[in-house]
């Protein structure tokens, strides 16, 4: 039986989203929808408190005499800004020592289920709360019609998930709560068990082999089904997305933290402070392993990964080690204006220069291996961008996903 490659595959957002799944921008719409109901501005009926603190960071952002540096919040940061805010304004908030060294600005008043009320730091949570298990919902109803809904872009997503499993021996590890992968290979390895549903950590600490798929931050599939009387907020996998799930956070006891900052204990893990989200089984259970099949593959993929969760981004420190120069290929979007790495300064291109040691200025294309390349070319001519030092392999596409999916011969190629 012919050796097979070890190839890594790291799922992010921009792998789902032209299959129907919400974008970063599409939650936090759907957010400001959500939260007009029981957290809506009284003096405003056509704001919430959640767009309400949004703004104001993003004003706060504003003010930067940095210009280049300005940047806009996204609802990951703008839940772990609410969920300060409730530690801060709790009944008891001399546990967040932050408290001793600055006055909060005043919230507005809100209408909630009971009237008109002041916030305090349980209306805070029941937002943060609420949002996490509406999202959750938004994407079990997203899955559910993805095939149907997107059946030419299914069907490119299916023949390339295929190949890619035929041609190579894969460990996916995503941060995606969808299924899509699972509904192309649904035999891959998780950890759970198939029968009854209960996670077994022994089973992932053993295995050996690859041919898996490790949810970092949950799935439409983790429901809370509880162990009574040693976990009553135990995560089993329910393979039914059309069965009544058990989520309801808020009446939930919180994660608390050394910081002092109560997260909410969830079937996904949404917003910052992940470090401390994943304490829970089997978010820790996953996690623990990223560093073993990061050091055993052969190549890695990146697919629409924004490379922002830096806690993830750690895991890959053995790339560049040894003797062996391994692969990397990013399949990424970008618009035609795009810089190219030679150039380009943003926050994307700085985190995967730390996380991928590699040398922006090496990159080019593989005709001119010193010529800054124009990206709208390379779009349209479905070509990389790539690395032109050997000891450094690094290609990245900015086509988008599906239409990686169309080229999966070039992705191939890449990936070795």
């Amino acid at each position: 039986m012919a050796y097979k490659k070890k190839l890594m595959v790291v799922l992010g957002a921009g792998s789902s989203i032209e299959l129907g799944m919400p974008s970063v921008n599409e939650v936090d719409r759907l957010f400001c929808e959500w939260s007009l109901d029981g957290f809506k501005l009284s003096d405003d009926g056509s704001k919430s408190l959640y767009s309400h603190i949004r703004d104001e960071i993003n004003q706060h952002y504003l003010r930067n005499p940095k210009t280049g540096l300005v940047k806009e919040t996204n609802f990951e940061e703008v839940l772990y800004v609410i969920l300060q805010l409730s530690s801060a304004l709790s009944d008891d908030n001399y546990s967040l020592p932050m408290n001793a060294l600055f006055d909060l600005k005043e919230l507005p008043n809100i209408i909630s289920y009971n009237g008109i009320k002041t916030v305090d730091g349980n209306d805070l949570r029941h937002l943060c709360s609420t949002l996490v298990d509406r999202l959750i919902i938004e994407f079990r109803n997203r899955c559910k019609i993805a095939k149907t809904n997107k059946p030419s872009e299914f069907g490119y997503f299916d023949d390339f998930m295929r190949r890619l499993s035929a041609d190579y021996d894969i460990a996916f590890i995503t941060l995606n709560y969808d299924n899509l992968v699972t509904q192309v290979c649904p035999d891959l390895f998780t950890g759970f068990n198939k029968s009854t549903g209960t996670f077994e950590p022994s089973s992932v600490y053993e295995r050996q082999e690859w041919g898996l798929i490790y949810h970092l931050h949950g799935s439409v599939h983790f429901d809370m089904q509880g162990e009574p009387p040693l976990d009553m907020h135990a995560i089993k996998w329910n393979p039914d997305l059309n069965s009544t799930f058990t989520g309801n956070s808020f009446g939930r006891n919180s994660q608390d933290t050394a910081e002092g900052i109560q997260m909410p204990t969830s079937a996904i893990v949404a917003g910052y402070g992940k470090t401390s989200q994943i304490q829970r089984v089997p978010f820790r259970t996953y996690y623990s392993q990223i560093d073993r099949i990061s050091d055993s593959a052969d190549a890695i993929l990146f697919l629409g990964y924004g490379f922002n969760d830096l806690h993830l981004n750690n895991c890959f420190h053995s790339v560049r080690k040894g003797t062996v120069k391994k692969p990397v290929v990013i399949i990424d979007w970008a618009a035609d204006d795009q810089d190219p790495m030679q150039i380009r300064h943003d926050e994307w291109s700085h985190n995967l220069c730390k996380t991928i040691p590699v040398n922006g200025y090496e990159m080019a294309t593989r005709q001119y291996t010193h010529i800054a390349p124009d990206i709208a070319d390379l779009k349209t001519n479905d070509e990389f961008e790539v690395s032109s030092n050997a000891n450094y392999p690094l290609s990245i596409w900015y086509g988008g996903f599906i239409n990686a999916c169309r080229n999966y011969s070039k992705i191939q190629a890449e990936i070795g």
